[in-house]
């Protein structure tokens, strides 16, 4: 384990010393705050739609450069230096090496996609509460249909076996002649799919 925390440790580190990382990095914090600030006019649904597409999509874009860059960038570098010459000489895996620059990357693009989501939401939600842009009946129909939580209530299941436990002992009760195991058996089991049928 300690390897591969030392790769990650590593695959960080070069990627946030190079320079194109930290232009790119750059252009990901312009486009989350210059794009929903630059968006106006429409209704409240159209400000709201238009602002988080743009800005995701932009965010998509860069991280995807950004990935695609990073993965070329730290392997090339990690051989120029001979950085990966002096990890494969220990006894650590290919694997192992491939897997920590890997994690490596995928940790960096986590945390920029959160941070960009993040500042996304915050700079839509303040536009959109500011006085005076849009009207409350606007607002109320934002406010009822996208700012709202979904959930699905699902109608509550009988207890099956037991309304035909009831129905068996009914009937047997009702019943003059003495009833076997086997034919309670077969009553039970009938009893049981005319309670899932709804059938009384």
């Amino acid at each position: 384990m300690r390897p591969f925390s030392a790769i990650v440790k590593l695959t960080l580190r070069n990627a946030l010393r190079s320079h194109v990382f930290q232009l790119l990095l750059v252009l990901l914090l312009f486009c989350v705050t210059v794009i929903p600030l630059s968006i106006g006019g429409g209704s409240a649904q159209d400000f709201i739609r238009v602002s988080l597409f743009y800005s995701i999509w932009s965010v998509g874009v860069i991280l995807s450069l950004s990935s695609l860059w990073l993965g070329c960038f730290v392997m090339t570098q990690d051989v120029d230096s001979y950085q990966l010459h002096m990890v494969v000489s220990k006894p650590v895996s290919r694997c192992v090496v491939w897997l920590g620059k890997w994690a490596g990357i995928t940790l960096i693009n986590v945390v920029l996609l959160f941070a960009a989501l993040t500042t996304v939401y915050v700079i839509v939600i303040n536009r959109y509460n500011q006085e005076g842009r849009f009207s409350a009946a606007e607002k109320e129909k934002i406010a009822n249909e996208v700012l709202v939580g979904r959930r699905v209530f699902m109608p509550d299941t009988p207890d099956f076996q037991a309304i035909a436990r009831e129905e068996l002992k009914k009937n047997i009760s009702g019943s003059r002649n003495p009833v076997g195991q086997e034919e309670q058996e077969k009553l039970y089991e009938k009893l049981l799919e005319q309670a899932k049928n709804g059938i009384r």
